[in-house]
């Protein structure tokens, strides 16, 4: 059996374990923030991310069924979810007419309200990291980015809409940056983003 993140003995013997445990403490930190505006709204944490997700994404993006694959949750939990923030009178579904089973949703105008207010429950960990130095802010997005990457090709979490994973990025190599076959133009670490609009999925990837 393969030893444990959480076993000090192990954790504190290799730095991967000490990363891996990083990480759960910042996930930790996210969960709190978003507890707390949870409770704030009225809302469930999961209802906090649809509206917010609905916000900012477009929408294509504003179906069950994506919501599902972004949110790793079965359509009938969202579905559920879906319900009752349209009850709450935050969220509305538009019908396709082509297929009457299909719908697409919209925030209504005090959803967009709560979503925009809600979006910001982050900060205060992005608040953190600003304090760091440039160097040390783009060494650490290149390297949760990987992480991501990998955790996207062992199946761990759905394919991110990243640099790594579309079909326009060219990968730098030594003193090669990496460059945006779209953009036309080379990439520093610091840009890699890790969910582009114009992003479009390699075969490869």
């Amino acid at each position: 059996m393969e030893d444990s993140v959480f076993d000090l003995t192990v954790q504190n013997a290799t730095v991967e374990d000490r990363i891996v445990a990083s990480l759960e403490k910042v996930s930790e930190a996210f969960r709190v923030l978003l507890w707390a505006e949870s409770k704030r709204t009225g809302l469930s944490p999961i209802q906090v991310q649809l509206l917010v997700f609905l916000l900012y994404q477009p929408t294509v993006r504003a179906t069950v069924t994506v919501l599902a694959r972004e949110f790793n949750m079965t359509k009938p939990t969202v579905s559920d979810a879906i319900k009752v923030l349209e009850r709450k009178g935050l969220v509305v579904r538009t019908g396709n007419e082509a297929d009457n089973r299909s719908y697409t949703l919209s925030l209504t105008a005090n959803g967009r309200d709560v979503a925009e207010s809600s979006g910001v429950f982050a900060n205060v960990i992005k608040h953190q990291v600003r304090t760091l130095e440039a160097s040390q802010q783009s060494g650490l997005l290149q390297a949760l980015l990987e992480v991501i990457h990998l955790l996207q090709k062992t199946g761990v979490i759905h394919t991110q809409r990243m640099c790594k994973t579309c079909r326009f990025f060219a990968p730098g190599k030594g003193k090669v940056k990496h460059y945006c076959a779209l953009m036309r133009q080379t990439l520093h670490g610091a840009d890699l983003r890790l969910d582009c609009p114009e992003h479009v999925l390699a075969v490869s990837a």
